[in-house]
C-alpha cells in the first residue's frame, strides 16, 4: 500500500495516509498501480513530465518571509518544503462539498495539491512532519483576511464528492467546534474533523479509518488569514502554539 503520489518525489513515503482523508481507501490506493505513475491517487492529474514538475514557482515573496519556518518547528517535528513535495503551476480539481460554505474546515489530499498549485505571491504554506510519518501539521497564510469565516455550528455533518476513473467517492465527516487559546487574533475558529463514513460507488470503504481526527484551526489576524490543521492526532497544544507564533509573526 502506499500514499498519493505526485512528481515522484521519494520523501512520500513519510506522509500519513490520514493526508487521504475525503478522497481516498486502500483499494483506492491499491488500484493506482506503480510509483512512476504521473497520476494522483486521488484522481487529479499530476504533472505529466519532469519538466512540469520542475515548474513549480521559486521566486522569494513576502509570505514566504513571514510564514513559520524550520526555527518554529514543534518538538517532534521536522519543517519540509511543502512545495517540494506539493507544488505544481497546475490546477487541481477540487471536491464537491456540501455545505458548500463549510469548505474551509475540510483538509484531504485534494486540499494539499490546491494549496500547493496556488500562487506563491498570494500564499504561503509550511508544513512540519514527525519522523515515522504519522504526525504532520500545516500552516497556511493569506494576504486576504476580509472573506467570513465558516460558521461551525452550520457545518456539524459536511460531506465531499469526487468523481476520477476509480469512480465515485463519497466522504462523511462530523464537525466538532473547540476552544483552542489563540491569542492576538480577530476572530477564530477551531474544528475536529472527524471521518465517519467513506464510499466508492456506494461500497462502504471507511474500514478502522472511521473515527480518524483532523484539527482545523482558521485565525485572522493582522490583515491575514491563517489555516492551521494537525493530522494523526498532534496535540492541540502543537497547533495552538504554531498558530501563536504565526500570529505574532505577522504581528512584528
Amino acid at each position: 500500500m502506499r500514499t498519493p503520489h505526485r512528481q515522484g518525489h521519494t520523501r512520500w513515503t513519510k506522509l500519513p495516509l490520514v493526508f487521504a482523508v475525503g478522497t481516498l481507501s486502500a483499494a483506492m490506493l491499491a488500484a493506482c498501480g506503480s510509483d512512476t505513475t504521473t497520476d494522483t491517487t486521488d484522481g487529479s492529474a499530476g504533472p505529466s513530465s519532469p519538466a512540469a514538475a520542475s515548474a513549480t514557482p521559486t521566486t522569494t515573496d513576502a509570505l514566504s518571509g513571514r510564514i513559520v519556518g524550520a526555527e518554529d518547528a514543534p518538538e517532534g517535528l521536522t519543517h519540509e518544503d511543502f512545495y517540494a513535495m506539493f507544488g505544481s503551476t497546475e490546477e487541481t480539481p477540487k471536491d464537491t462539498i456540501n455545505p458548500p460554505e463549510c469548505e474551509p474546515l475540510i483538509f484531504d489530499s485534494h486540499t494539499m495539491f490546491n494549496w500547493g498549485s496556488q500562487a506563491r505571491g498570494t500564499t504561503a504554506v509550511s508544513m512540519y512532519n514527525s519522523a515515522d510519518g504519522d504526525q504532520t501539521a500545516f500552516i497556511k497564510i493569506e494576504e486576504d483576511a476580509a472573506r467570513p469565516v465558516p460558521d461551525a455550528g452550520a457545518c456539524a455533518t459536511v460531506t465531499t464528492e469526487n468523481t476520477s476513473t476509480l469512480g465515485t467517492s463519497r466522504t462523511t465527516y462530523a464537525i466538532a467546534p473547540k476552544e483552542l487559546p489563540i491569542e492576538g487574533a480577530d476572530t477564530v475558529v477551531a474544528v475536529d474533523q472527524n471521518l465517519q463514513g467513506l464510499t466508492l460507488d456506494d461500497a462502504d470503504m471507511s474500514g478502522a479509518r472511521a473515527g480518524e481526527r483532523t484539527t482545523v484551526v482558521i485565525a485572522q489576524a493582522h490583515g491575514h488569514t491563517i489555516t492551521a490543521v494537525g493530522t494523526g492526532d498532534i496535540p492541540d497544544q502543537v497547533i495552538t502554539d504554531l498558530v501563536n507564533k504565526q500570529i505574532h509573526k505577522l504581528a512584528s
